[in-house]
């Protein structure tokens, strides 16, 4: 079995700062976005209450969710908390992690070796902020507006349809998972049917989130030049289409690699670095001092 790598120990937010700027940590939607994630995963947690390894495995992912949000949560407000409720806070907190550690006891029975147990809970460590960051990454960045036509009014009008695929980003949600949670929401008469609609939602929304963030931790990355744009395996030929040109253009600056230029599209970018001498060069003379200590500061 191949084991994850170990990642750094951040202890404050400072991974969620690589998908939002400063000022737009604060937003009220942002915040109203993390506590509602925060909130449904916590009611994912609850229906997985069996106790064999499949349950304990999906009840511990929810709540690393809810666990990585509370903490980004605090990190953006602990300036603010009235010392006299300091003491309640610490209650709380040092509740949240007695209930994550109990759920995280799985691992145990699944890797007896500390060292291997240790790489799989930073493997799902990562996968919690992972899904947070694409929840916040659609907020800023890839959000547009849902066709009327395609949802019923009521989606619309009370804001559910949006809460849905935002919680779902965050809870690192499949495109097949995000179209069940959306398919009660869609028109009946909609053409080409529910099912549709909503599997294209799901892949949409999934792959808008992923795109952009990986264009936006490529421009955070010093060494990385350009991006390169590949067709999907399942891309079938049509001339026009947007995705073929790209693809016949290939590098893009990192600062103007397009957007999906239509639903469902399951093309994708990749990274392309400056050489290993030109990286060893400026590595030796300090030109990434700046970014390493801001990227791994405790």
């Amino acid at each position: 079995m191949t084991q994850p790598l170990p990642q750094p120990d951040e202890s404050r937010v400072n991974w969620l700062l690589r998908y939002i700027g400063v000022q737009q940590l604060y937003d009220k939607k942002i915040v109203a976005a993390l506590q509602q994630a925060q909130y449904d995963a916590g009611q994912e947690a609850d229906k997985w209450q069996g106790m064999n390894i499949g349950d304990r495995a999906k009840r511990y992912q929810f709540k690393l969710v809810q666990n990585e949000i509370r903490k980004i949560i605090k990190g953006m407000y602990q300036d603010l908390i009235p010392i006299i409720n300091a003491g309640q806070q610490d209650a709380a907190e040092a509740a949240a992690k007695a209930a994550l550690a109990q759920d995280a006891a799985f691992l145990a029975d699944l890797f007896p070796d500390k060292d291997t147990r240790d790489a799989w809970k930073s493997s799902y460590v990562l996968q919690a902020r992972h899904g947070i960051g694409a929840m916040i990454t659609r907020i800023l960045t890839t959000q547009r507006p849902l066709s009327k036509q395609v949802w019923r009014t009521s989606a619309f009008s009370t804001g559910q349809l949006d809460r849905k695929i935002n919680s779902a980003l965050a809870r690192g949600s499949s495109a097949k998972e995000l179209a069940d949670l959306v398919r009660s929401d869609i028109n009946p008469k909609v053409v080409g049917g529910t099912s549709y609609a909503a599997m294209r939602l799901g892949r949409s929304e999934i792959n808008n989130a992923f795109h952009a963030m990986s264009i936006g931790n490529a421009q955070d990355d010093p060494w990385v030049v350009e991006m390169e744009w590949h067709l999907s395996k399942v891309h079938k030929e049509n001339p026009g289409d947007l995705c073929e040109d790209y693809a016949e253009t290939q590098y893009f600056p990192k600062a103007e690699v397009p957007g999906k230029p239509h639903p469902q599209c399951m093309c994708y970018v990749t990274r392309r670095s400056m050489s290993f001498d030109d990286f060893r060069i400026q590595m030796q003379a300090g030109a990434f001092d700046e970014h390493f200590a801001e990227r791994y500061a405790a």
